[in-house]
């Protein structure tokens, strides 16, 4: 779930990049808290057909939704770490 907004890609955007991935390849996501409240460091990494390693290191800021639904949360911005 993205909120619309220049720091999020648009959802036609995810998941078109989502869906190029082949459903064998193997991949890993890390998680950590990044130190600031509702912001986290997310780790992608997968291997490549090629066996190239490609990986992805970004923040992701995300807020609680509705308390009906306390156990989801909205990514509302994300940004790639170099």
């Amino acid at each position: 779930m993205t909120s619309p907004g220049p720091d999020v890609a648009s959802a036609d955007a995810l998941a078109a990049g989502i869906a190029g991935v082949d459903p064998n390849t193997p991949w890993c996501v890390t998680v950590t808290p990044e130190g600031t409240p509702d912001v986290y460091r997310a780790e992608i990494r997968f291997l490549a057909a090629d066996s190239e390693v490609a990986q992805w290191n970004q923040t992701m800021t995300v807020v609680r939704r509705e308390a009906a639904d306390a156990g989801s949360w909205t990514i509302t911005a994300v940004r790639a770490l170099s």
